[in-house]
Order: C-alpha cells, then sequence, then structure tokens
C-alpha cells in the first residue's frame, strides 16, 4: 500500500524532552488503537535509536511513519518542489496534518474531557463537517500528547474488549474486598502494550553505544545469541546484579532553566532532594548487595546524572565501599536533547559565570515570579554562590549527540535489576516503564518524594496466566529465595545530617 493512502495517528512530541514525550508516547499508541490509525512516531533520536518493529527493509528500519514523510517529499519532488527536512517537517506537521485537541495542555487528567470523546461521538455529529469528522477523515493526526493521562488509559473501553485482562489488572476490577498491595498493574507500568511493541529492535546506533557503554564500564560483551536481538538487554549481564540511580540536578549550562532551579526556593528543594536521594541510595546499596550475594553475584551501582562534575565523585564517596560505582558516559556526552538555547539563554550563562550570582537571572518569567524565598529562614537559604555548572558544548552538531547519548542512557537505565530516581525525573519513571515491562528485567522502581516518602513499583508475573500478581524477581528462581522487597527504614538521625 502506498503510504500516502494510509490513515496515521503521530506522536509528535520532540519539542520536549524525552521523559515527558515518551510518557505522552504510550497515549499516543492508545489513541491509535482507539481510533483504527496506524501508530506513527517522530521523534529524532528515537527514530535514531530503535528500529521499526514492522520495517520489511533496511530502508524502512527508521521510517517509524511507515514511510509517510518519505512519500511526501518524493511527490514533492516530482511538483519541482525540493524541500529541506525542516521544511518538509514543517510541511507534514502544519499543512498536511490535523491535531487532536483532546486537551490543550500536557497533561490530560479531566474526566468530562474524556466523556466528551467517548460518549458524545455519535452518528450524526460524525456525519458533520466537524472535529469528529476530520479524526476518522483526515490522512495524519498529531496527537500533541506530551504527558501521561491515567484517566485515559482506564476509561478506555476498547482496551477492556482488545486485552481486558490487562485491563482489569489497571482499574483493580480483578481484586475483590479492596486493594491487595500483592496484585495490580501500577501505575507507572500502565504503558507497558505500547512499549513492548516499540523498544524491541535497538538500531545499530544503539548496538554501537551500549558496547561502548560495557567497555568504559567493565562488561564483557554478551555472548551471540543469548540476547533475542542484539542490544536488547541493555547492560544486563549474567551473574552481576545492576542497581541504577538517577538524579537530575539541572545544573546551570546543561539547560536554559538551569539558572531558575539553582537559586531561590527550587534550589533550596533540589539540595533537600539530594540529601534524600543519597541517603536512599546508600541504604538501597546496601540491601542491594545482600540481594546479589544471596542470588550468588556481584554489585554495580550506575550512576546517571545530568550535573558529572559535581555528583559523580559523591557517588564514589559513598557508595563505593558497597559496590562497583560505575559510568557509562564521557563527561563530554551529557546534555541536554532538546534544550532550546537562545541568544538571551546563552548571556544568562555567561553572565552567571562571570559574577559568580544568578541574582536577577531567569530563563522563565514564571518561575521567577514564584522562585521568592518567603518562607524560609535567612540562614537556610541556598547562597546564590552554592549553584552546580555543567558547561558543555552547545552546538546543534553537539545537541545529536547528546540525545543520541540520552537515550541510550535511558535504554541502560531500564536494563537495571532495581532503578532510584526522584520526584521531577520522567527520565527515570518512564525507564522503569520499560524495565518492569515484559521487554525488561527490572524487578523494582522507586520513585524518591523525600526524605520519609518514597513510592515502590514492582514487577508483574507477566509470562503467567495471572499478569496482577506481582512479583520480587524476574528470574522465578529468586522469587522465594532471594527477593526484592521493601525494608522499611528509621529516617531520624538522617534528617539531622542536612
Amino acid at each position: 500500500m502506498d503510504p500516502l493512502d494510509g490513515f496515521y495517528m503521530q506522536h509528535d512530541c520532540h519539542y520536549v524532552g524525552w521523559g515527558n514525550s515518551v510518557r505522552g508516547f504510550f497515549v499516543s499508541a492508545f489513541m491509535a488503537m482507539l481510533t483504527g490509525r496506524r501508530l506513527s512516531i517522530y521523534h529524532s533520536q528515537f527514530n535514531r535509536m530503535f528500529s521499526s518493529p514492522y520495517a520489511a527493509s533496511h530502508e524502512q528500519e527508521q521510517e517509524w511513519d511507515w514511510g509517510y514523510q518519505r512519500r511526501v517529499a518524493e511527490q514533492e519532488a516530482q511538483a519541482g518542489r525540493t524541500l529541506s527536512p525542516e521544511n518538509l517537517r514543517n510541511e507534514v506537521e502544519y499543512v498536511l496534518a490535523s491535531r487532536w485537541d483532546y486537551s490543550p495542555v500536557a497533561h490530560a487528567e479531566k474526566l468530562e474531557k474524556w466523556q466528551q470523546w467517548t460518549q458524545h461521538m455519535t452518528d450524526e455529529q460524525l456525519q458533520d463537517e466537524s472535529r469528529f469528522k476530520r479524526l476518522f477523515t483526515v490522512p495524519l493526526v498529531l496527537t500533541s500528547m506530551c504527558g501521561g493521562s491515567k484517566t485515559f488509559i482506564q476509561n478506555m473501553e476498547c482496551l477492556k474488549e482488545v486485552l481486558p485482562q490487562y485491563h482489569a489488572c489497571i482499574t483493580g476490577a480483578s481484586q475483590q474486598g479492596g486493594p491487595d498491595p500483592s496484585r495490580g498493574i501500577p501505575h507507572v507500568s500502565h504503558a507497558a502494550p505500547a512499549f513492548h511493541f516499540s523498544f524491541r529492535r535497538p538500531s545499530p546506533l544503539m548496538v554501537e553505544n551500549l558496547a561502548l557503554v560495557r567497555s568504559r564500564v567493565g562488561l564483557p560483551p554478551l555472548a551471540v545469541g543469548l540476547e533475542p536481538l542484539p542490544g536488547r538487554w541493555g547492560l544486563r549481564t549474567p551473574g552481576v546484579y545492576l542497581l541504577a540511580l538517577h538524579f537530575r540536578s539541572i545544573p546551570v549550562g546543561f539547560e536554559p532553566l538551569g539558572v531558575d532551579m539553582q537559586q531561590g526556593v527550587q534550589g533550596r528543594a533540589r539540595k533537600v532532594m539530594l540529601h534524600a536521594f543519597w541517603v536512599h541510595a546508600v541504604k538501597s546499596a546496601e540491601h542491594a548487595k545482600q540481594i546479589a550475594s544471596c542470588r550468588g553475584e556481584e554489585l554495580m551501582i550506575y550512576l546517571a546524572t545530568d550535573d558529572p562534575f559535581n555528583l559523580r565523585h559523591v557517588a564514589q564517596e559513598k557508595l563505593g565501599h558497597i559496590g562497583r560505582v560505575v559510568f557509562g558516559l564521557d563527561v563530554d556526552d551529557v546534555g541536554h536533547m532538546v534544550p532550546g538555547w537562545t541568544e538571551k539563554h546563552h548571556k544568562n550563562v555567561q553572565e552567571a559565570l562571570r559574577t559568580r550570582s544568578l541574582h536577577g537571572l531567569h530563563a522563565d518569567p514564571n518561575l521567577a515570579r514564584s522562585n521568592q524565598e518567603v518562607d524560609v529562614p535567612k540562614h537556610r537559604r541556598l547562597s546564590h554562590k552554592e549553584f552546580n555548572v555543567h558547561l558543555g558544548d552547545r552546538s546543534e552538531s553537539a545537541e545529536v549527540r547528546h540525545g543520541d547519548w540520552s537515550m541510550t542512557e535511558w535504554f541502560v537505565l531500564s536494563s537495571a535489576h532495581w532503578l532510584i530516581g526522584h520526584s521531577g525525573s520522567a527520565f527515570a519513571e518512564t525507564a522503569g516503564t520499560l524495565g518492569l515491562s515484559p521487554l525488561g528485567a527490572m524487578e523494582r522502581f522507586d520513585m524518591i518524594h523525600q526524605l520519609n516518602f518514597q513510592t515502590t513499583s514492582y514487577r508483574n508475573d507477566w509470562d503467567s496466566d495471572d499478569m496482577c500478581r506481582v512479583v520480587h524477581a524476574a528470574d522465578p528462581k529468586w522469587r522465594e529465595a532471594c527477593p526484592n522487597v521493601k525494608i522499611n527504614y528509621t529516617w531520624k538521625n538522617d534528617s539531622d545530617e542536612l
């Protein structure tokens, strides 16, 4: 079939960070199912780092839009118009496509919006020249859903028909007598079907990057044939228990918002969160070492962060005596994949370095208004001199490289047995989603919210007849003998360290 004759639902959140983009991506997948369209994905780093699961030829491996954009370019060329890549994207997104307006904002959790789409799509309305008819007649619809929607997924009646047991698990319909912690699919795993479809085939570039990471962290290449497909296991290695940590510091220079996030209320909150993160990391590493010992494995601790200059040596100091601490990326490869730098932002960084102060510098006016230290005693405020810096290359070519390595490290995190992130890191949350899905071997994902509060998600027994059942190891032989089960810690003494 000519791609121009197809009907597509395209995920188009390539202008936001990968974490929020992929949180919206799984909603786009369900939207495609809802409207009977083919799922199409445009996100440059994703398209480079993962091959299409439906590709029938080498040419189609990176075509996550079923060849639609390629055919548009060919059609334009036949008409005597040669479009640059940028103009081609504009043609597709702003001329040929229509936008789904389920929600005007990134996060769509308003039930009335969902009811509007599912309960009022009558035959009469579909026959009208309305937005409803448009969704079923135009070739390409852009979802513009750059965030997750639990409400969207749980209220999909067609999902109940297609995946009845999965739908029962995520809605709690399979439970009798109230919530049961040993059953049900956690919120972080709601995207499992879409992720299982989309991340099955690491691209040759991803495989190449993973091999380099393996070499850097001292892991041997896997035996040929051990993985279902090259690169599928990430850093997973027989005999190694992998604990992965991710902290998003947002230092000055990493992205424009660094000048906002390192000062005032935001800066203080980062400092408090970092303290809680390290406390949890130490206790978790000690626990992970016990699990690894029980299973006869070596503990490896992998730290991913946007602040390598300031946090890597701390990880070595705090965790090096517990297990081998490793880092997979060169410092120069650490960068934001879609930072959106402008001349003003560059000047902000230069001014911060010149004055050694963030006073009066803001990338986001809204944050400037809400970032005042009104409720924090003066002696506890973050000094303007106490901000972290990561000065990477901010050229266009570097942005491409940073995006590829960010995607690589995200995939590395997903290959861990145990992953720990923190509030505000959709990057870690979505890596946990992939790791806890049938494609991964993750058994636990922790999200740190504050010192005495964390949320924990466990694996589901995907391979059994009862996917609602929670398990504490991917390998059945360890589920009883050496499970990963949360330990309730006490935090009184730890809070005094801040």
